[in-house]
Order: C-alpha cells, then sequence, then structure tokens
C-alpha cells in the first residue's frame, strides 16, 4: 500500500514524543496528582490540536484528488487543476542525453540513542535531505505543460533503501516515461513569435531541398554564391513573417504551487492508490483528535472531582 514519506519527522511530532515521555516519567515516579492530570490534560489537547491540524491538511488535499475532474491541458480553464501524464525531460534540459530521472530526492538518516544490548533499538534522525527543483515536463497527449516542483508534496512508488553501520540513504525517483499525477496551480502564457528564428529553419529547410535551391540559383552552377544566398534569406523571411500571419502563437503551459492553501502533489502512484493513502492520513488526524479530546474530557472531569473532593467538608 501506499504511503506519504516525509523527509523528516513533523517538529508537532517531535513535541508530542517528548511529551510523552515526560508525562509517562511523572506517572512512572509518583510525582503528585495535580501534576500528572495537568501534565497529561496539556499534552492531550496538544495531541488534539496536532490531529486537527493534520485533518484539515490532508482532508483538504484529499478533497482536491476526489473531486476535482482530469483536465486536458490543451483547453484546461486557468487555476487549480488535475493532470494525468507522462514526465519528461524539460525542453531545453541539457544536462544529459538520456536523463535518467525527472526528479529525485534522497534522504540520509543516522540511527541514534540506542542500547547497547539492543542492536535494533534507538530512532533514526534524519542529517541531510537533497531534493531536486529542477522543472521538468509532464505531456498528456494533448498538449505539456512546465512543472516547477518547488513546494510540492511527491509522493514516489518505489525506493530505495540502503542501510549501513547505522546509516540509512532512501532514494526516491521520477523517471521518464512514468505517468505521473499532478495536482497544482495552472497559468499559461502566449509565446511570442520570433519570425527570425523561423525565417532561419525556413531558408535551412530550402537549401537542403534540391527544387527550392535551383529556384534561386540564377547562373545555373549549382552552388549559391553571396547574392543568391542573400535573396533565398530574403525569400525565407517573407515566408516567416506570412506564416506568422496565419497562425496564431503557441501557449506555454506551467504547473506551480498556489499562492493560497491549496494543494500542490505530485506522485507516479496510481491515482486510486494515491487517493487511498491520502484517506489513510485522514484518518489518521481524526484518530488523533478524537483521542486527544476523550483524553482531556477524562482527565478534566477527574480533576473537577478532585476539586470538589477536597474542598467538601
Amino acid at each position: 500500500m501506499a504511503y506519504l514519506r516525509l523527509p523528516a519527522p513533523a517538529l508537532d511530532t517531535k513535541l508530542l514524543l517528548v511529551g510523552g515521555v515526560v508525562v509517562a516519567g511523572l506517572w512512572l515516579s509518583g510525582a503528585p496528582g495535580t501534576w500528572r492530570i495537568g501534565t497529561t490534560f496539556i499534552l492531550a489537547v496538544a495531541i488534539a490540536a496536532a490531529g486537527a491540524t493534520r485533518f484539515v491538511r490532508r482532508y483538504r488535499i484529499l478533497r482536491s484528488i476526489g473531486d476535482l475532474p482530469t483536465s486536458r491541458l490543451a483547453s484546461a480553464n486557468q487555476g487549480l487543476i488535475e493532470v494525468i501524464g507522462v514526465a519528461r525531460p524539460a525542453a531545453g534540459d541539457l544536462t544529459s542525453i538520456r536523463p535518467r530521472q525527472v526528479w529525485h530526492r534522497v534522504i540520509i538518516e543516522e540511527r541514534t540513542g540506542g542500547l547497547w544490548l539492543l542492536p535494533g533499538s534507538g530512532h533514526w534522525d534524519t542529517t541531510h535531505v537533497e531534493t531536486s527543483e529542477k522543472p521538468f515536463a509532464v505531456d498528456d497527449g494533448s498538449a505539456s505543460a512546465i512543472v516547477l516542483p518547488h513546494g510540492a508534496t511527491v509522493l514516489c512508488e518505489g525506493r530505495t533503501v540502503l542501510e549501513e553501520d547505522g546509516r540509512r540513504v532512501t532514494r526516491e525517483a521520477i523517471r521518464p516515461g512514468e505517468q505521473i499525477y499532478v495536482l497544482g496551480l495552472l497559468t499559461s502564457h502566449q509565446d511570442p513569435p520570433s519570425p527570425q528564428e523561423e525565417a532561419e529553419r525556413i531558408a535551412a529547410d530550402w537549401r537542403m531541398q534540391p527544387e527550392k535551391r535551383d529556384a534561386f540559383d540564377s547562373n545555373r552552377n549549382g552552388v549559391l554564391d553571396a547574392d543568391e544566398l542573400l535573396r533565398l534569406h530574403h525569400a525565407a523571411q517573407v515566408e516567416a513573417r506570412r506564416a506568422a500571419r496565419r497562425s496564431p502563437p503557441g501557449e506555454t503551459h506551467v504547473i506551480m504551487a498556489p499562492s493560497d492553501s491549496n494543494a500542490f502533489v505530485i506522485s507516479n502512484l496510481p491515482p486510486r492508490d494515491l487517493f487511498r493513502a491520502y484517506t489513510m492520513r485522514t484518518f489518521m488526524g481524526v484518530a488523533m483528535l478524537l483521542a486527544g479530546l476523550i483524553v482531556a474530557a477524562s482527565l478534566w472531569s477527574e480533576s473537577v472531582s478532585l476539586l470538589l473532593h477536597s474542598t467538601t467538608p
């Protein structure tokens, strides 16, 4: 089953773990009842608050995944969209002739706090996270869009984990040709026409076509001299301007993180598995919220009973 792997434990998780250790110490040490109840009540409220925050955040993403229809880039409206397509290197990406990945994340962790008699004890602390922010493309068959992955929550189906001598390295990647899901903000802008570049392309094509080249070879010697080349390029410029008037300029689509609180998700998981993963995370937030509220209400009731009992003559 797919699950969300965070680069590092969230701050609220660390604080809750520390609070749990403190509360357990108070109960085991026989501290006064008011101290134990008060500290446990604060921890329960913190758990409820953390659960509520996670529920709201995950539920917003879950609703977007479940309710937002899949769009086609060629006809998509501007704004928050859901796109399913094939990952491609961005146009003009010359870092590799055949790139093995369009996005990657490397997480390095070290085991700390272990006991000598228990080699597998302790916990993993994240010491380094390297996340790719290089743009890549998604192609849904109707058009392609540039994806700016900065700020995205990325869920990967496959990962490699290497663990040795108390050090763990996790590598995740999205590779060219994989189907990906992208939920983010779509913006599009018109590409400014470039008649000069089009004229150079047309002139190069004409020079490779014998019938076109012969049309500018005035002396019929099979070689275009300087004047003949000038006339060919001038004709290519005229043709480029004519073509620019006939066809509208193209569009460049970009998907990026929304400026508001909407979600930005990239994943190579199948959409059904992605929805299931966020459903589980949403229910975990609900469970934390309910558990914290139940414990807090119970402790509040117990503290009121102790107060009434102490004031009763």
